[in-house]
């Protein structure tokens, strides 16, 4: 369905949908605890495009403290937005059964911290932006549709789903500008405390020193 409607339908634009189908939400991961969604068939037809006066809804994010505390159902996807805190193991070199795998701690304004995964192309997103990035200041990631992996072999994080997951990295967004904006001025408070951490400069000469490590 992605690759054949991804060019018809438009986020936050509004449609009349006729011919589909109602099914049971047994999808393996779900953007919604809804019981039903809608399928399309061959037959289905978008229209009356934006005519409809429906309000946009505000992006709900899952409160880390929740996700540390157990309140989390792991077939259905978040929405996370927080600042880049500290970076972890890098796997940068592709190929052998090896992916694209990036790890790092992101915190949230009350001060939780909790670690997140991004894979392969969310990887490459991830190392692409810090290497061409000039700017300094905080590094602000938000995911939506991600989904929660929990404590095993490796500690509890969020993570990317192979096509769903949407993942932004400071871009232009409100909530994005919204942290970095108060990210600025908890600095500016507490200095010391350096509540945004790494600047750009860390990140880059850590994936740098990643990339020219030698491999294993």
């Amino acid at each position: 369905m992605v690759s054949t409607y991804d060019k018809i339908l438009e986020e936050n634009a509004t449609y009349t949908l006729c011919n589909f189908q109602v099914v049971s939400n047994d999808l393996v991961f779900k953007a919604s605890e809804h019981k039903f969604l809608l399928k399309w068939t061959g037959g289905t037809t978008a229209e009356d495009i934006n005519v409809h006066d429906v309000p946009q809804s505000d992006t709900k994010f899952k409160p880390f403290a929740e996700i540390i505390s157990g309140k989390w159902k792991p077939d259905i996807l978040v929405n996370a937005i927080e600042v880049v805190q500290k970076m972890g193991f890098c796997q940068l070199n592709q190929g052998t059964g090896k992916k694209l795998q990036v790890n790092f701690t992101m915190k949230d304004l009350s001060d939780i911290s909790i670690n997140c995964t991004l894979w392969e192309e969310y990887a490459a997103q991830f190392i692409k932006y810090n290497s061409e990035r000039k700017e300094g200041g905080s590094v602000v990631v938000m995911l939506k549709y991600a989904k929660i992996k929990e404590e095993g072999r490796f500690p509890l994080s969020v993570s990317n789903t192979y096509t769903f997951t949407k993942l932004y990295i400071n871009e232009d967004i409100h909530e994005i500008n919204l942290s970095r904006e108060v990210c600025l001025e908890r600095n500016k408070i507490s200095p010391k405390a350096n509540f945004c951490v790494p600047n750009h400069m860390d990140l880059h000469n850590f994936l740098r020193r990643q990339t020219s490590s030698p491999k294993t």
